[in-house]
């Protein structure tokens, strides 16, 4: 798992570093499975993919079907109006960028290409999953920056956090709670309780 803070992607995990999954000939590769970040932040998804022959007329990431079945490009979806852009980095690459994250956003996302052949169609599998949370995560995030080695700062700080977030989740609440009671005479180990914390919180959101 990978933390990394950037512009203007806040807080971003990574698990695994590629998934290539596909038939002979035919083949899309993710950069990352599974993305958890900030909501209001922006968060990219790239992948490359491979073909037998022919030329690539379409490519588009999607997340649902319409009422006839059919794959409903981001850019076509007035849930992501205005949020949503497609690149081309290099020869067979592709990269989905949506700013302005919504909780909402969380689900699977594909990416898809058609080529001039006949049944020229792929759907790369089983794509990124991507989990959108809360400014409570941040909080937690800055607390374990900014008091690695200091038990009592770190336990009124969360103590405050548990104050100023009653209304956000209560789950998130009682686990910060816990952690209190757990690491109230241990120092080293309370980032890797609020981390491991954390990487069970974006997982869930996903479940």
């Amino acid at each position: 798992m990978t933390l990394r803070t950037a512009g203007s992607v806040l807080v971003v995990f990574l698990w695994s570093v590629a998934v290539v999954l596909g038939q002979i000939g035919w083949s899309v590769t993710y950069t990352t499975q599974s993305i958890c970040t900030l909501e209001g932040s922006t968060v990219e998804l790239s992948c490359s993919y491979i073909y037998p022959s022919g030329t690539v007329t379409t490519t588009f990431w999607f997340t649902k079907n319409d009422a006839e079945g059919k794959y409903v490009s981001l850019l076509d979806d007035p849930d992501y109006k205005g949020r949503v852009t497609y690149r081309k980095d290099k020869e067979n690459g592709h990269t989905l960028s949506i700013t302005d994250l919504r909780e909402s956003d969380s689900a699977t996302y594909k990416f898809r290409f058609i080529t001039d052949q006949t049944g020229g169609k792929y759907t790369g599998t089983p794509g990124v999953t991507l989990s959108v949370t809360g400014t409570v995560i941040l909080y937690i995030v800055l607390i374990c920056l900014n008091a690695l080695s200091v038990t009592g700062t770190v336990i009124l700080y969360m103590v405050l956090i548990c104050l100023i977030t009653l209304s956000v989740t209560g789950i998130v609440i009682l686990y910060i709670v816990l952690i209190c009671l757990i690491t109230l005479s241990v120092t080293g180990t309370v980032t890797f309780y609020i981390l491991a914390i954390l990487e069970s919180l974006c997982l869930s959101q996903v479940q």
